[in-house]
């Protein structure tokens, strides 16, 4: 793993540790925190979103990879991935919206998932049959800024 690490490029390694602090910070505050507050930090940045350019897909796909690799290593569930995917995209001014939804798991108990869209792709979250789970909850969408 260390030398898979060491060949990424600097930009790479850069995106990978920040998710990877991210991931494990929301791994953390998953397990300590009532999900009303999480819920409060997922839409606390919904609006801020800055220009979309041509360089905005990549960005994105960047962000995704690095929480889905990260999220991997740290073991971490949906929520801390969508936690940690709400802050970079947040942090590099990309629209974002997180959903929440539930279908019925085993013994019919409810089983909720939650992910987080980017410029129309799945950024954190989306390993899952998406379709399969009824919309519960989403955050404000948070459309670029004009012009």
């Amino acid at each position: 793993m260390a030398r898979e690490f060491l060949r990424l490029g600097s930009r790479d390694r850069r995106i990978l540790c920040v998710a990877y602090g991210a991931v494990l910070t929301a791994k953390v505050a998953a397990r300590v925190l009532p999900f009303r507050f999480l819920w409060r930090a997922l839409e606390g940045g919904a609006a801020k979103a800055g220009r979309v350019d041509p360089n905005s897909v990549e960005r994105t796909q960047r962000i995704a990879w690095a929480i889905s690799a990260a999220g991997a290593k740290a073991g971490a569930s949906c929520v801390p991935q969508a936690l940690a995917a709400c802050f970079l995209l947040r942090t590099a001014r990309l629209p974002y919206v997180a959903r929440v939804g539930v279908m019925p798991g085993d013994g019919g108990a409810p089983r909720a998932h939650i992910w987080v869209e980017s410029l129309g792709k799945v950024v954190a979250g989306g390993n899952v049959d998406l379709p399969a789970y009824a919309p519960l909850l989403r955050t404000r969408e948070n459309p670029p800024a004009a012009g």
